[in-house]
């Protein structure tokens, strides 16, 4: 396995909004924490107070921003790995970011809470946050696919069941909230193929269960029958 540390981070919040569509589709945040090196408890948060003198929406989101422009080949397997801190109420799910100017050229800013794709899922839903270690959060193909071809991977991740899910808890009041260490710099944890990168298969095999071929070590071979 082989790791990847985050290049720029951070979280964004969007607070006292008076419904769950202003507070989850809003535009632009209330407040930005850009590559953040102290320990924030909640930095993935849905709260929602319902009743009282009105109803008050608050949802903040986690951002991570990859430099992959050094992976060029085909990546089996990545999670993302977060250390978390006090709180571990929120269930959550990575998705797809513009956030960081697009493409890693500017720090966190506020109006990147809305530069994210609800369509384009990255994991699935992560329901075991541990607020004093580390989570390490699989992604999907999707994720692996563009860590591959394109030179950065860029990560938004929220609380899952009111914020993703696109849920009103209203009448209830709820909180929902997790803690990163940012102390502890986030990474990818990944793997990929070694050897030949263009061979899907060999007799039948793939590549990433070959480890010798004709004796010789399998990631040490650039080519086979003129295929790289």
């Amino acid at each position: 396995m082989a790791t990847l540390n985050t290049s720029k981070w951070g979280y964004i919040s969007l607070t006292g909004q008076s419904t769950h569509t202003a507070a989850r589709d809003g535009g632009t945040g209330t407040s930005v924490s850009a590559n953040p090196t102290s320990d924030y408890t909640q930095a993935i948060n849905y709260n929602a107070v319902i009743g009282g003198r009105g109803n008050s929406y608050n949802i903040y989101r986690a951002f991570y921003y990859f430099d992959t422009s050094g992976i060029t080949s085909t990546v089996t397997s990545c999670s993302l790995v977060i250390r978390g801190i006090t709180n571990n109420t929120a269930d959550v799910i990575v998705i797809e970011s513009t956030a960081f100017g697009t493409d890693g050229s500017s720090n966190l800013v506020a109006a990147d809470y809305s530069r994210i794709d609800f369509n384009t899922a990255y994991s699935s839903e992560y329901t075991t946050w541990d607020a004093g270690g580390v989570n390490t959060i699989p992604l999907n193909s999707t994720a692996l696919s563009n860590m591959q071809t394109n030179d950065y991977l860029i990560l938004a991740v929220i609380e899952y069941d009111f914020d993703y899910s696109d849920v009103d808890p209203s009448p209830l009041t709820v909180t929902y909230r997790n803690g990163i260490a940012y102390t502890t710099t986030g990474y990818l944890d990944y793997e990929v193929v070694s050897g030949p990168a263009n061979i899907a298969t060999l007799s039948g095999v793939a590549p990433v269960n070959i480890s010798k071929f004709d004796s010789i070590d399998f990631a040490s071979i650039s080519s086979i029958n003129g295929v790289s």
